[in-house]
């Protein structure tokens, strides 16, 4: 579970740092990461970058 979050967590920091470079990409990325990640829980809801420092 953790992993998931961990992931999107490093497209979201990485997309900081090159906004324009990233933005098809993360959109994209982001897609791909769902389809294969997908954990049917609640915790997938309330999983927003705020979270993610707790998480790690």
């Amino acid at each position: 579970m953790w992993v998931n979050a961990f992931l999107k967590f490093l497209v979201f920091y990485y997309s900081g740092f090159c906004k324009q470079k990233t933005k098809n990409f993360k959109k994209v990325f982001t897609l791909n990461l769902q389809k294969k990640f997908t954990v049917p829980t609640h915790l997938d809801k309330i999983n927003t970058p705020l979270h993610y420092p707790a998480l790690l």
